[in-house]
């Protein structure tokens, strides 16, 4: 067996692991893992001729699962920047949902000021 297939081989256990496993960010890890393998094994393909149609989709399949991966990472800092008042607020109401989900519906809305007793919204009326 050449280091090819090796590498050949781990990419398609690689993908059944992920498969196994339930977190998103770990299952985006080990297909990206298994995708750099199956470049491994297409390129130095044991017949002497690169396998460029796999190289090609598996190198998609990185940048793909990269840029997922990197939205991940850049979805929980900016639900770790959130202001303590935004923090505060999510520990004391919103403690069951995820702090990303929370940060994601903050990012949506806008903040108003209203005067004790104004109206906000009324029966009716469009909001």
């Amino acid at each position: 067996i050449s280091i090819s297939e090796v590498f050949g081989h781990s990419s398609f256990v690689l993908v059944a692991i992920s498969y196994a496993v339930d977190d998103f960010l770990m299952l985006r890890c080990i297909a990206v893992v298994a995708s750099t393998a199956m470049l491994v094994f297409a390129y130095f393909h044991p017949h002497g001729r690169v396998l460029w149609l796999p190289f090609k989709w598996n190198a998609l399949f990185i940048a793909i699962n990269s840029y997922r991966i990197g939205k991940v990472f850049l979805d929980r800092h900016f639900a770790e920047s959130l202001s303590d008042e935004y923090i505060r607020l999510r520990d004391e109401h919103f403690h069951l949902m995820d702090p990303v989900d929370f940060a994601k519906i903050v990012r949506l809305g806008t903040v108003e000021s209203y005067r004790p007793g104004e109206e906000i919204v009324g029966q009716g009326e469009d909001n």
